[in-house]
């Protein structure tokens, strides 16, 4: 018969075991890399672990009198489960049963590929987004269709805008011969490179935020239309070595225009991105009226739906599409709750029962 000495020290013991494995497989999860650690800790072994250590902590509070006596602690170990509880119902694993036993249609995370001026529902797995552009590529399509996914939402998100934000004054232009480097310089207005004797040598003659060609006269007239859009862009001279000279213009988001002659010489434009945004516009109810309107970029995502949307990634080449990344809020709160019991818990213990302590045993006379 287990007494409940002997009870308490299994409680313990097994207790610091499940510490001691939790720290090795955080570590060995940072060594794994984001999509192999997510399919490490929702494994089946590791399932059981959480449940193991979510039903240890629930036992200690019941078995461990002094637990139930110290508001510290009780607070403590009662945020600790709720973490647990509030991560495992938020899980992959736990999606998977709540779709195959109640038939409920949610998925914890996955992402939406939405183009400008365009409305979509669909989260798709990240190798889904990646097979349709591959495949919208070799269309030549405009707008993804009839793809693969995850989910449909009840409800549509629109991209009304996608637009960068650069680093000033820190673009390269990079000069390639045969497609191999021989070398790069600052985007910065009157920079040259000389290639050498048998090859031209190249001067920036002016920088564009948004290069705009407008037809005036019969005439082409080139301009920086900074307002609503981006198309960075550089003029730049290229002398030959048999003195002649023309003006050429290269394009951050079109490298493919950026082949000079015969395609001996390429060039790339490249600009460090500081941030990115996008104008997006939830079209909620069966006509699709539109709601919430929001800008979102990087960590400041909109939350709708019970869903968070998170700017990801986007159109590198021409800027025409953003990448969303969307995360089910299910089981949030429960964490959210639980780390405040925690941190409440460790300020209680650590410092305010002193402090109250210290005032009730009032001042000392000396």
């Amino acid at each position: 018969m287990i007494t409940n000495i002997k009870m308490k020290k299994l409680v313990m013991w097994v207790g610091l075991l499940l510490i001691v494995a939790l720290t090795a497989l955080s570590i060995v999860g940072a060594f794994l890399g984001t999509e192999r650690a997510k399919e490490l800790f929702n494994s089946p072994a590791l399932v059981f672990f959480w449940v193991a250590i979510t039903v240890l902590l629930t036992g200690g509070m019941l078995v461990f009198g002094r637990l139930r006596q110290k508001a510290g602690l009780l607070l403590i170990h009662a945020g600790c489960v709720l973490v647990l509880v509030g991560g495992m119902y938020s899980s992959q694993a736990s999606h998977q049963l709540l779709r195959e036993y109640f038939g409920s249609a949610g998925v914890p995370h996955g992402y939406m590929a939405i183009f400008e001026g365009q409305s979509e529902n669909r989260i798709m797995a990240i190798e889904q987004i990646n097979v349709m552009f591959r495949n919208l590529k070799k269309q030549r399509r405009t707008s993804p269709d009839d793809q693969p996914y995850l989910q449909k939402l009840p409800f549509r998100m629109r991209l009304n805008d996608f637009r960068i934000e650069y680093y000033e004054n820190r673009g390269k232009l990079l000069i390639y011969a045969q497609k191999k480097p021989i070398g790069q310089m600052k985007a910065l207005v009157g920079e040259e490179f000389d290639m050498g004797p048998e090859l031209p040598r190249i001067r920036i003659l002016r920088t564009f935020r948004n290069f705009r060609i407008n037809i005036k006269n019969g005439k082409r007239q080139v301009s920086d239309d900074i307002g609503k859009g981006e198309n960075p862009a550089l003029e730049v001279e290229i002398s030959r070595p048999d003195g002649k000279t023309e003006k050429k213009y290269i394009f951050e988001r079109f490298p493919d225009f950026n082949v000079l002659g015969d395609g001996q010489l390429q060039m790339r434009y490249v600009l460090m991105p500081k941030d990115y945004f996008s104008d997006l516009e939830v079209e909620d109810g069966e006509d699709g009226q539109a709601g919430t309107l929001k800008t979102i970029e990087v960590n400041k995502p909109l939350h709708y739906g019970g869903y968070y949307f998170y700017q990801s990634d986007y159109d590198h080449e021409s800027g025409q599409y953003t990448i969303l990344s969307v995360r089910s809020d299910t089981g949030l709160i429960v964490v959210f709750a639980g780390y405040f019991l925690l941190c409440a818990g460790v300020f209680w213990h650590f410092w305010f029962r002193n402090i109250i302590a210290g005032r009730a045993c009032g001042p000392r006379n000396d």
